[in-house]
């Protein structure tokens, strides 16, 4: 299954942060592969805490989205964990360890994060953040299939923006059922939505041998991310049951006039 990211494994090691009482509630050994744990409580693990929130910051600040570190903590450390894999100090670039603020050549860097929220609902998960400071090699989507196989989710539920390039991503792993097309409880309520992944037996496997010349997408059209009237139907659908809507790999793609997104609607109500 990890053939194609062979020479990553080579590059970059797994982690985990989370609480030790929360540790041996997860597969540590994922596709057969150790877990560096990571103890949110231990002092000594104050530097890692900081990259890994530098993560998320580079990632999101430039779309408005950086979170709080006390937002990582309460709502990811505490009830959940963060995953992702990391590479030793010495074995990283210059730039990036000035960007980061390391010093120690020993240090474990992390380089990519995930976390998911259980659900009430068992075996349902939250996406709570996906992001990866080395996007264009496959690492985000390995760190994503790494959260799935830790968490061991059978359904992920998702908060995401139409213009974020992160879809392509998330929408290997599956058709993206579209729950909400817009979000007023969100801090940008016309461009955030929700959506479901169901995971099945063979949905790690197919995402993480996706590539760009495979699978072409076959949508029913092809929605402009800021067009908001279009959001406004396809949400009046979905919350009165009219039509069900999925988001298509590859999430989003150049089109003639921009961005777009591939849509799939599915037979609606007459």
């Amino acid at each position: 299954m990890l053939l194609k990211y062979e020479k990553l494994l080579t590059e970059y090691a797994p982690y985990i942060v989370t609480t030790k009482d929360n540790l041996e509630k997860f597969n540590q050994k994922p596709f057969g592969l150790e877990l560096k744990f990571i103890d949110a409580a231990a002092i000594e693990n104050t530097q890692f805490l900081d990259v890994l929130n530098k993560i998320d910051g580079l990632s999101y600040g430039d779309k408005g989205l950086p979170m709080e570190k006390w937002v990582a903590f309460d709502a990811g450390i505490l009830p959940s964990g963060f995953v992702g894999f990391g590479k030793i100090a010495k074995h990283i670039d210059n730039s990036l360890k000035s960007k980061l603020n390391i010093s120690g050549e020993d240090f474990f860097v992390p380089l990519s994060e995930a976390c998911a929220i259980p659900n009430v609902k068992n075996g349902t998960w939250i996406s709570h953040t996906l992001g990866s400071l080395d996007s264009n090699n496959g690492l985000g989507t390995l760190t994503k299939a790494l959260a799935i196989e830790v968490y061991g989710a059978k359904e992920m539920i998702g908060i995401a923006q139409y213009d974020n390039k992160s879809l392509k991503v998330h929408s290997k792993f599956g058709d993206m059922e579209i729950l909400s097309a817009l979000s007023p409880a969100h801090s940008f309520p016309d461009m955030t939505f929700v959506y479901k992944l169901s995971i099945k037996e063979d949905t790690v496997k197919k995402a993480l041998e996706k590539s760009s010349a495979s699978d072409k997408p076959v949508p029913d059209f092809y929605l402009n991310p800021f067009d908001l009237a279009a959001k406004k139907t396809m949400h009046q659908d979905i919350i009165t049951g009219n039509c069900s809507y999925f988001i298509l790999w590859p999430g989003l793609m150049e089109c003639e006039n921009g961005y777009c997104v591939p849509i799939k609607r599915m037979p609606c109500k007459i």
